[in-house]
């Protein structure tokens, strides 16, 4: 089966009615508020603990976003 033998609809890709945008915020407030009610039972210490490994795998992930597109490329502009 070729790539031309395959239907693509445009419409399917980008119809975005299948998604209930209340539901999706809901759901992201309702993991948030679990989040902080967890925190709010923690020590200080384990809190900062939390905090300086949300921050280590924040600069992994900028590491890792950087040799992905690579620094040194050079760009011709717009």
């Amino acid at each position: 089966m070729s790539t031309e033998d395959l239907e693509y609809d445009d419409e399917m890709y980008t119809d975005t009615s299948m998604f209930d945008a209340d539901e999706i915020v809901r759901s992201v407030e309702e993991v948030a508020r679990a989040k902080a009610d967890a925190e709010k039972g923690q020590s200080a210490r384990r809190r900062f603990e939390q905090m300086m490994e949300e921050r280590k795998l924040a600069e992994e992930l900028g590491e890792a976003y950087d040799d992905d597109w690579g620094g040194d490329a050079e760009w011709d502009g717009d």
